[in-house]
């Protein structure tokens, strides 16, 4: 699950771009932390139950990387604003959809999660940045950097969406 959750969104995203190989099979670190991470929950899960919400703050930080160079990649491909900021939200939030959907669940983003409005800042940011003519680099940073203020304040100050969709409908009656 661990694998799934941290490299699904960039699978997606270099698919969708059309990449032969997606950048997780290229450059390996990214496949490779996802694993040490998913051995770490196997070998310590008392520890890491425990201190659940210390693994909130990490994850915010990736969600803002991901995004921030989700869209970058698609910048760089050529992609209009919505294809950025569609490709910046799928790589930040893709791989916990993926996570949801093999445990048979409700993906957490259509629930209650606020991690899709800041992929989705995060994202528009780099594009705002970008139009600026700072350098790309440092439009990247910003944009990430943002979109890690917005989880990291979201989970402080419990920021939610609590969307109430009745995923059990019954049978139409004919």
């Amino acid at each position: 699950m661990a694998v799934a959750t941290g490299v699904g969104g960039g699978i997606i995203r270099d698919v969708l771009l059309g990449e032969t190989v997606p950048s997780v099979f290229s450059q390996e670190v990214f496949l490779v932390t996802a694993m040490l991470v998913g051995m770490g929950v196997i070998f310590f899960p008392t520890s890491i139950g425990k201190r659940i919400d210390l693994v909130k703050f990490p994850d915010a930080v990736g969600l803002g990387l991901f995004a921030a160079t989700g869209a970058s990649k698609a910048m760089e491909s050529g992609l209009g604003i919505i294809g950025v900021v569609f490709m910046g939200t799928v790589s930040a939030v893709g791989g916990g959809i993926i996570r949801d959907h093999l445990l048979s669940e409700v993906p957490l983003i259509l629930k209650s999660n606020f991690c899709g409005m800041a992929a989705i800042v995060s994202a528009c940011s780099l594009l705002i940045f970008d139009s600026t003519g700072m350098p790309f680099d440092l439009c990247v940073i910003l944009a990430a950097a943002i979109g890690i203020m917005i989880r990291v304040s979201a989970i402080i100050f419990n920021f939610n969406f609590n969307f109430n969709f009745n995923f059990n409908l019954p049978a139409p009656r004919i």
